[in-house]
């Protein structure tokens, strides 16, 4: 009967000790941590269901694109990138790349002028092709509602 009380005692004891050991190794909720956090924003999914294309945001830093497709076997990442636009057949994603969080903090302390300040790109990624296709200083995109084909942009010059 003793040794059962020892044993479980010992259990016992055991038992808080871990426990406290988990609750120790938690690390407290404070500012440091609101840079991890990561939202996920503007999930599309193109019309055969093929191609997933969403972003990943934290809270202060600088965003990805992520284009994947459902085999899994194509996963592309563009640092940066915004506001995709997914094309009706799914042929082509036109997205912003925005420039770095850091870059555009920097110029406007150093209160650069507007006409100086770094400019947008835009990409264009085809999937079947596997490529992406850059173009610097632009001011907007679009893709038509009606036609499955086609890209509309706008430089700034």
């Amino acid at each position: 009967m003793l040794k059962i009380k020892i044993l479980l005692s010992v259990l016992l004891l055991s038992i808080s000790l871990t426990s406290l050991n988990f609750a120790q190794s938690d690390k407290p909720l404070d500012h440091s941590v609101y840079d991890l956090w990561k939202r996920i924003v503007q999930p599309q999914i193109s019309s055969d269901g093929n191609l997933f294309v969403f972003e990943v945001n934290p809270f202060r830093k600088d965003g990805s694109l992520y284009i994947q497709n459902k085999n899994g076997d194509l996963t592309k990442i563009f640092p940066k990138g915004k506001g995709a636009k997914l094309s009706k057949n799914g042929e082509l994603v036109a997205f912003s790349i925005k420039p770095g969080f850091d870059t555009v903090k920097s110029a406007t302390l150093k209160k650069v002028k507007k006409d100086d300040m770094p400019k947008d790109s835009v990409g264009i990624f085809l999937p079947k092709l596997d490529s992406v296709v850059l173009f610097g200083d632009v001011k907007s995109f679009n893709l038509p509602e009606e036609s499955e084909n086609g890209l509309l942009f706008i430089l700034k010059r």
